[in-house]
């Protein structure tokens, strides 16, 4: 059986490792290089989102942080890293409804012994990071997140599947091709590769790749881009996040500082007004953030759907031998893992380790 991936980003990268490891012909295809777009820029930052437990977004989740826990201890044995750690989060309020919201959070969460929730009032945020603005009104303290290195996971995902007999071809696939209703292969800028099986794991150029076949997947582009500053003082020990932005030090020794949410196209430029937007939604809560110089920004563009979750399904009621698995949003890190098993179950088992349905594109139809 052979299989056809189609993107070299962290869901790409997971799946070959999957399948070629199960002893199926894998071939990898990526214009770029590995992790040259979002999964290469990303922030790294493993929070799961605060939905129950049996919601089906939270046993993506759950399944993703144990994958990726996995995946860390198989990097190590490999002499690879994926710089795998735990690192405790803050959410912080800056509004009344947020304060409520996050307090709300924390007291459904109380009666639970193993909670990992805890509210933090503005005086015990200053014991944590004392350089938060006063105009925080306190914060949600989530101990169950971790950290990667965005671009270390897709290569150690990625060179571990070629131990096992991946193939990468360098190439840009620009169309599928169907005979009689079934995957044929991909042609390229390189010539025709004949497949039984093809995941379509393009990032954002999912949605401009299916619909050559007449199937529409909304996945669209949206930029974010994000500021690497050289740090004054102690390290930001912890992720601290506030109206979808964010704020740590890493270990590249810089504070990562974002991030903006564009929907301007297949724009991957950094911009003055990315940069400007950044430090002033900054500075309102770190007023010192304004006098750190910058090192390094960088733009990539998120797959994202109108819905914010993925879309992960087997197309083969469509188009025999399909798969797509695309849309991670801003959590794509977080969740490319376990997106990526799931897409290597829908053919090697057609059963897969948690329930799917909810991320079919037939909830776009409506």
């Amino acid at each position: 059986m052979k299989i056809c991936i189609i993107g070299g980003g962290i869901v790409g990268c997971a799946a070959a490792y999957f399948l070629s490891k199960s002893g199926h012909s894998v071939e990898l295809f990526e214009k770029d290089t590995i992790g040259s777009h979002a999964s290469g820029f990303a922030l790294g930052s493993l929070l799961p989102p605060s939905a129950p437990k049996e919601e089906p977004i939270a046993m993506l989740s759950d399944l993703s942080l144990q994958l990726h826990a996995e995946i860390a201890e198989l990097s190590v044995r490999n002499g690879l890293s994926t710089d795998f750690r735990k690192k405790s989060s803050i959410v912080l309020a800056t509004t009344p409804s947020k304060c409520e919201e996050l307090k709300n959070l924390s007291e459904r969460h109380a009666s639970d012994l193993t909670s990992k929730y805890r509210w933090l009032e503005p005086t015990e945020l200053s014991h944590i990071e004392a350089r938060i603005t006063d105009k925080v009104m306190g914060g949600l303290y989530f101990d169950g997140s971790y950290e990667v290195d965005s671009r270390s996971i897709c290569f150690s995902l990625w060179q571990m599947a070629e131990q096992k007999g991946a193939d990468l071809n360098n190439s840009n696939v620009e169309e599928l091709e169907i005979i009689n209703g079934s995957v044929k292969g991909v042609r390229t800028n390189k010539g025709s590769f004949d497949f039984d099986y093809v995941i379509v794991a393009a990032g954002p150029w999912t949605k401009p790749l299916l619909q050559t076949v007449g199937i529409n997947v909304p996945v669209n582009p949206q930029k974010g881009q994000i500021l690497r500053l050289k740090p004054i003082g102690p390290d930001i020990d912890v992720s601290i996040w506030w109206e979808g932005n964010y704020i740590t030090s890493k270990p590249d020794g810089l504070i990562w500082l974002g991030t903006t949410e564009e929907d301007i196209g297949f724009n991957e430029n950094v911009t003055e007004f990315g940069r400007d937007t950044i430090i002033q939604s900054a500075a309102d809560i770190f007023p010192f953030v304004k006098s750190l110089d910058l090192v390094k920004q960088t733009a990539c563009l998120r797959p994202v759907t109108p819905d914010l979750q993925p879309v992960i399904e087997d197309l083969s009621y469509l188009i025999k031998g399909l798969i797509v698995c695309s849309g991670g949003s801003r959590n794509g890190i977080l969740f490319g893992p376990a997106m990526g098993l799931l897409a290597s179950e829908m053919i090697l088992s057609q059963q897969t380790s948690i329930e799917i349905s909810n991320w079919s594109i037939n909830r776009f139809e409506n």
